[in-house]
């Protein structure tokens, strides 16, 4: 496998109106696929959203080495 920087992140399914494109817009259009409002929606993205700009401090605190965190860093959007 190669690693493939790139500004628009895509998914292996589609989930919501805007296909494949892994962004918060498209798992809120999705929301009626899983029985939650709109808000309930906005509210779990604003959960996760903020789970996922703290990933480099949570993979130092379980030991993840320098080296694998920099090959990781591209996996993770720093726009959320």
């Amino acid at each position: 496998p190669s690693i493939i920087h790139s500004e628009t992140y895509m998914l292996s399914m589609n989930i919501g109106d805007k296909g494949k494109e892994a962004s918060l817009e498209n798992a809120y259009s999705a929301a009626k696929y899983f029985d939650i409002t709109s808000d309930e929606a906005h509210q779990i993205g604003i959960e996760l959203s903020t789970q996922v700009k703290n990933w480099e401090s949570h993979y130092r605190q379980c030991g993840v080495s320098s080296e694998d965190i920099e090959k990781l860093r591209h996996s993770f959007r720093a726009d959320l």
